[in-house]
């Protein structure tokens, strides 16, 4: 399987910074400022089909669709009791609007990162599952 690459911090120098918060217009004029995004790659929003199992678990693979997806993670609703830092193994047909590449079939290890639950279908949960490896399989 081939790894996400990751960022490498160590041996670089601590650069957290103090500062003193300003005058209460300033901080008023911050309040309307949208929350910066982190992501870093594109996300799309993508309907596709995937099926999710939860690693090392008796629970049955389940069938659901994805709402958006990138090359470096994926968000779908399931009712899967998912939690923050759960294994799970994912496969799905990764399609050219994200790697640029011809669509191919992909199995992905991951772990979820983002659980909220939402409205409909009642119960559900929103999950993101950020990939760890992935294979192109046939």
């Amino acid at each position: 399987m081939q790894e996400m690459p990751e960022f490498d911090c160590e041996g670089l120098p601590d650069t957290s910074l103090s500062f003193s918060l300003g005058s209460p217009l300033i901080l008023e004029e911050l309040s309307f400022m949208k929350p910066m995004e982190h992501r870093r790659t594109e996300r799309l929003k993508l309907r596709i089909q995937l099926r999710v199992s939860v690693l090392n678990s008796t629970a049955p693979m389940q069938r659901t669709e994805s709402l958006n997806l990138s090359s470096a993670g994926i968000y779908f609703v399931t009712d899967l009791p998912l939690v923050r830092g759960t294994p799970v193994q994912l496969l799905f047909k990764m399609p050219l609007e994200v790697t640029h590449m011809p669509a191919a079939n992909w199995v992905c290890m991951g772990h979820v990162v983002h659980v909220k639950p939402v409205s409909y279908p009642k119960g559900s949960l929103g999950v993101g599952v950020q990939f760890d490896c992935y294979e192109v399989v046939n």
